[in-house]
């Protein structure tokens, strides 16, 4: 005989029914730890790399070197090891039809696109490929429709921490050569409109590719952790924050700074926050006013300050 207050009641068409509760118990274990797998922990609210993100972070840290001349180069990361794509070769031409009609009815778009081109020639970020290797391995060849974009008007810029050209990043980081064929462009042969086009193929993750600023994020990530302060040594004086001008990179321990009203530990790249309490009556009002003087606009502090 159970007691009432010990079972579960249901209500169904005005009547009242109680559930007697199962006295079995089913448990699963983790076969090597011999845990029970639905425990709860503190890591369960936690966002976990998904396995899409863990394949890239295997591929990366497997296959990025530096290359001859000191630049980071690491693949396109594929799904699949031997990624097959069609032959998108006739698209490009439509492609590029369409784009130098565009050019020719705008002048001025045409020279800047020119001048774009010279400036990616001369520092190596594409080449033309070479007539021994024009075909291809079929499926291992794919072609960029490139286009024209003009960014907005110029913001006024304030020297937070480090601030870079986000396409000029990307061509920082080098492609694996044997990925090289999968970035191909038609173009003008020395870039010289009165030439014929033919194939180029980029070396470098470039701008407006979907994979490139995970590529670039990571490289820079690597850059980051190994040669963190030889990066700040190449910063001019004048380029450095006020409280960082006067000190030593190779010795001194980086200082805390205020960043959008936000405590930045350089040193550890962290977020910190400096709490003065003040004296408040323990009342409603009191803690209301003690809790919102911690300027905490991400809420990371507020798991800590409401517990209780």
């Amino acid at each position: 005989m159970h007691k009432r207050e010990d079972l579960t009641s249901v209500k169904v068409d005005g009547l009242e029914y109680y559930v007697v509760p199962c006295p079995n118990q089913l448990e699963i274990t983790d076969s090597v730890t011999g845990s029970n797998v639905f425990c709860s922990t503190p890591l369960d609210n936690e966002t976990s790399l998904s396995i899409e993100d863990r394949r890239f972070l295997e591929v990366m840290e497997k296959q990025i070197h530096k290359n001859s001349t000191g630049h980071w180069e690491m693949p396109l990361p594929f799904c699949q090891g031997d990624t097959v794509l069609p032959n998108n070769h006739p698209q490009a031409i439509h492609h590029l039809n369409g784009l130098l009609k565009t050019l020719k009815r705008k002048p001025q778009m045409e020279k800047d696109y020119l001048e774009f081109m010279k400036t990616m020639f001369s520092k190596g970020h594409a080449m033309p490929v070479p007539s021994k290797e024009i075909h291809g391995q079929r499926g291992h060849v794919c072609y960029l429709q490139h286009f024209g974009v003009y960014p907005p008007r110029n913001q006024p810029k304030e020297r937070v921490g480090v601030m870079c050209d986000l396409e000029q990043m990307f061509y920082s980081f080098y492609v694996n050569p044997e990925h090289w064929n999968y970035l191909r462009f038609l173009w003008y042969k020395d870039n010289d409109p009165q030439k014929q086009v033919i194939e180029y193929r980029m070396n470098v993750h470039l701008f407006g590719n979907r994979p490139s600023p995970a590529v670039a994020t990571f490289g820079l990530r690597k850059t980051a952790v190994r040669e963190r302060r030889n990066v700040m040594e190449t910063l001019s004086i004048d380029d450095r924050a006020k409280g960082l001008r006067d000190l030593d990179l190779c010795l001194d321990t980086f200082p805390v700074k205020r960043s959008l009203g936000v405590y930045w530990d350089l040193e550890n790249d962290a977020f910190t926050y400096q709490v003065s309490l003040p004296k408040k009556p323990f009342t409603h009002r009191g803690v209301l006013s003690v809790i919102n003087s911690v300027y905490d606009p991400f809420g990371v502090a507020a798991p800590a300050m409401l517990q209780g």
